[in-house]
């Protein structure tokens, strides 16, 4: 079943997906209304729920059933990982994300073959994080590097 990033949820009463979520849902998963999916809140509170209206860039789903979220690690791990060239990051921050990494501090050594100034606007890198997020039952924001 797949699974969706809904804050806020409240059983037997419909939510309305983030955009990102929405996005991911009609158009990349191509689901459609009436088609069952999981959604979680972040705080580690999981439904099923049954997709009730997909209007342009809105999805709206009725959460109908609670379901036991999945666990998290014991322990918060942190990955410290320099600049990488190219989409090698977005592939990091990914593998990282699902492997269950609570946050991500990117940082520039004196090896870093990255330019500085190419490595300020890295914020898009965490967005891609996004999709992974939805299969653990914690919604975190990974760090982004001091400037």
């Amino acid at each position: 079943m797949h699974r969706f990033y809904a804050p806020g949820f409240v059983l037997q009463q419909e939510v309305v997906l983030p955009e990102d979520e929405a996005h991911h849902l009609a158009k990349v998963m191509r689901l459609k209304e009436g088609d069952l999916v999981a959604v979680f809140d972040g705080l580690g509170h999981e439904a099923a729920a049954c997709v009730q209206k997909i209007a342009g860039r809105r999805v709206t789903v009725k959460a109908v059933e609670k379901r036991v979220a999945a666990q998290e690690p014991g322990i918060a791990i942190t990955l410290a990982q320099a600049l990488l060239k190219g989409d090698k990051m977005d592939r990091v921050i990914r593998d990282a994300v699902m492997l269950g990494v609570a946050a991500i501090q990117p940082f520039t050594s004196a090896r870093t073959e990255v330019p500085r100034e190419a490595a300020a606007p890295i914020e898009h890198l965490f967005e891609a994080a996004a999709a992974e997020r939805s299969q653990r039952g914690v919604h975190r924001a990974a760090a982004c590097p001091a400037r």
